[in-house]
């Protein structure tokens, strides 16, 4: 996918940095968190929830995280068949009598 001027090797530069920003926004929440509860350990407050900040960095390096690791993959390439098996569809294959069982129980 490119956007504007970036090409693919832009474009995977660009969402790696993006993956490696949202790591350190969850380091700088995990951080303001800890602070958080040393504030109101300090002033002897009880602890409810989260401030809405901390909350507001996680879900916003979630998503930029998994942007970013979408976004930097490779295309897939097609898994080609080769020799044999390029004309053999899969009826061929669930007919083999090494699949077939009947050493079982049946239905009554």
């Amino acid at each position: 996918c490119t956007w504007g001027k970036f090409s693919g090797w832009a474009m995977a530069r660009a969402s790696q940095f993006v993956v490696l920003g949202s790591i350190v926004v969850l380091v700088n929440a995990a951080l303001d968190g800890i602070h958080y509860r040393e504030y109101l350990h300090a002033s002897h407050q009880a602890y409810s929830r989260p401030p809405v900040a901390v909350v507001a960095q996680c879900v916003l390096a979630f998503f930029a995280c998994t942007w970013g690791i979408v976004s930097s993959t490779p295309k897939l390439k097609p898994i080609r068949v080769t020799g044999s098996r390029e004309m053999k569809n899969f009826d061929y294959y669930s007919a083999l009598p090494a699949f077939v069982t009947f050493n079982h129980r049946s239905f009554r």
